[in-house]
Protein backbone atom coordinates (compact mmCIF):
# COMPACT_ATOMS: atom_id res chain seq x y z
CA UNK A 1 0.00 0.00 0.00
CA UNK A 2 2.64 2.34 0.71
CA UNK A 3 4.53 1.96 -2.59
CA UNK A 4 1.35 2.41 -4.12
CA UNK A 5 0.22 5.36 -2.54
CA UNK A 6 4.09 7.12 -3.46
CA UNK A 7 3.76 5.75 -7.05
CA UNK A 8 0.44 7.37 -7.38
CA UNK A 9 2.03 11.01 -5.56
CA UNK A 10 4.58 10.30 -7.59
CA UNK A 11 2.57 9.85 -10.76
CA UNK A 12 0.57 13.09 -10.07
CA UNK A 13 3.58 15.22 -9.82
CA UNK A 14 4.76 14.19 -12.87
CA UNK A 15 1.43 15.30 -14.96
CA UNK A 16 1.64 18.30 -12.67
CA UNK A 17 5.02 19.43 -12.96
CA UNK A 18 5.11 18.19 -17.07
CA UNK A 19 2.62 19.96 -18.35
CA UNK A 20 3.59 24.10 -20.24
CA UNK A 21 0.92 26.70 -18.82
CA UNK A 22 -0.03 29.27 -21.62
CA UNK A 23 -1.38 32.77 -20.89
CA UNK A 24 -1.45 36.17 -23.13
CA UNK A 25 -0.08 39.44 -22.17
CA UNK A 26 -1.78 42.95 -22.40
CA UNK A 27 -0.27 42.82 -26.07
CA UNK A 28 -2.34 39.33 -26.84
CA UNK A 29 1.17 37.55 -27.71
CA UNK A 30 1.58 33.80 -26.07
CA UNK A 31 3.42 33.65 -23.02
CA UNK A 32 4.31 30.20 -21.99
CA UNK A 33 5.94 29.02 -18.66
CA UNK A 34 7.94 26.25 -18.66
CA UNK A 35 7.05 23.58 -15.65
CA UNK A 36 10.37 21.73 -14.67
CA UNK A 37 10.58 18.05 -12.61
CA UNK A 38 12.88 17.93 -9.33
CA UNK A 39 13.32 14.26 -8.76
CA UNK A 40 14.76 13.75 -5.05
CA UNK A 41 15.88 10.18 -3.53
CA UNK A 42 14.75 9.68 0.12
CA UNK A 43 17.24 6.38 1.66
CA UNK A 44 15.04 6.18 4.71
CA UNK A 45 11.81 6.66 2.77
CA UNK A 46 9.33 9.57 3.92
CA UNK A 47 7.27 7.92 6.97
CA UNK A 48 4.13 9.10 5.46
CA UNK A 49 1.40 6.72 7.11
CA UNK A 50 -0.95 4.51 5.13
CA UNK A 51 -4.20 6.02 6.19
CA UNK A 52 -6.61 8.73 5.61
CA UNK A 53 -3.71 11.06 7.32
CA UNK A 54 -1.09 9.87 5.23
CA UNK A 55 -3.36 10.78 2.14
CA UNK A 56 -4.11 13.98 3.27
CA UNK A 57 -0.52 14.87 3.72
CA UNK A 58 -0.27 13.60 0.31
CA UNK A 59 -2.81 15.39 -1.20
CA UNK A 60 -1.71 18.80 0.15
CA UNK A 61 2.01 18.58 -1.56
CA UNK A 62 0.38 17.65 -4.45
CA UNK A 63 -2.21 21.05 -3.95
CA UNK A 64 0.96 23.02 -3.18
CA UNK A 65 3.27 22.46 -5.58
CA UNK A 66 0.20 23.02 -8.43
Amino acid sequence: MKNFLLTLVSFLMVVVFTTNISAQDKSNKKIVIHRYLVERSFPDGLKIPVNMEGSKISLNVVSTNA
